[in-house]
């Protein structure tokens, strides 16, 4: 289940990598979710480029996202007035 549920959230972060933007800004979970994952790519040694990505932009939250996750995207261009929002703490340490 950990593996599937890595690969999943790194599909996420590394859709439209190419770009070296990607789509997704940050990707929200339940802190028991972050911390697993983190052990995960951890305990895998996982460092591509996709990995380092999901490493980035994964936000642990406190006790809200605990069946479900969200993704916040990135600003499009065609949208200058929007801004990107990154949280204070994010990443796997």
């Amino acid at each position: 289940l950990a593996q599937c549920n890595y690969e999943w959230i790194r599909f996420l972060a590394c859709a439209d990598l190419p770009s070296h933007d990607g789509i997704v800004n940050v990707i929200f979970v339940h802190t028991a979710v972050h911390k697993a994952l983190c052990q995960y790519k951890k305990d895998h040694k996982l460092n591509g480029e996709c990995d380092q990505r999901l490493a980035d932009i994964i936000y642990a939250t406190n006790d809200a996202h605990h069946d479900h996750m969200h993704l916040r995207l990135n600003c499009s261009p065609e949208h200058p007035g929007c801004e990107d929002q990154f949280p204070s703490t994010q990443g796997c340490p």
